[in-house]
């Protein structure tokens, strides 16, 4: 899954309330600039990436949300949270990313019967004229479940992800409602992406 820098490490012991401000790291400010996002309630998925479990982290009490992931460490946050209903899709735990990749079939059952309202996904390169994507096909057929999957899907991307492309492309732009990067993307980067991008917001 999706190596992006992290968040700096936090206590899983408790939500962490984050307020982006512009001495963050910008991994921060796109997380607090992620939960902005989230609903008053419902179903939320966070794929396997550093980004979010960063909004795992930070999630707010007592909101009554069924959260849906392949992390590992993501389900451990949350494991011990009352107020979160916690769905864990099985499958191969993939060496080095501590998410797991399951059957196509399987996926595809498990999401359609979790009516996600809200997805966060991340990609390993964000072209403005071709799409997301990563470097593994089997985890490009995950994400493009996840976004079919969703109401509501929120990319994450930091600026060194902008202006890439990857092997296996999930999606495109106009398949997502909202992408969040940071403020060290280029301006003719910016230009493309306010084109073509629903909604788009830089921290």
């Amino acid at each position: 899954m999706d190596r992006a820098a992290s968040p700096a490490p936090l206590s899983p012991g408790r939500p962490t309330t984050l307020t982006a401000g512009p001495d963050m790291p910008a991994g921060d400010r796109i997380v607090a600039a992620a939960l902005e996002e989230l609903p008053p309630a419902g179903v939320i998925l966070l794929e396997g990436c550093p980004l979010a479990l960063g909004i795992a982290r930070a999630l707010p009490v007592g909101r009554d949300y069924t959260v849906v992931t392949n992390a590992v460490r993501t389900a451990a946050v949350l494991a011990h949270r009352s107020d979160i209903t916690l769905l864990l899709m099985g499958g191969l735990c993939v060496p080095g990313t501590g998410a797991t990749s399951g059957p196509a079939d399987q996926w595809g059952r498990a999401l359609r019967e979790a009516r996600v309202d809200l997805a966060f996904v991340s990609a390993d390169g964000v072209s403005p004229g071709q799409g997301l994507y990563v470097r593994d096909p089997q985890e490009a057929s995950a994400k493009r479940m996840m976004v079919a999957a969703a109401r509501r899907t929120v990319v994450l991307a930091d600026h060194t992800r902008i202006g890439r492309a990857h092997l296996a492309r999930f999606a495109g732009l106009a398949d997502v409602d909202c992408l969040v990067t940071d403020s060290g993307v280029g301006p003719g980067h910016l230009w493309e992406l306010r084109d073509r991008v629903l909604r788009l917001v830089v921290v």
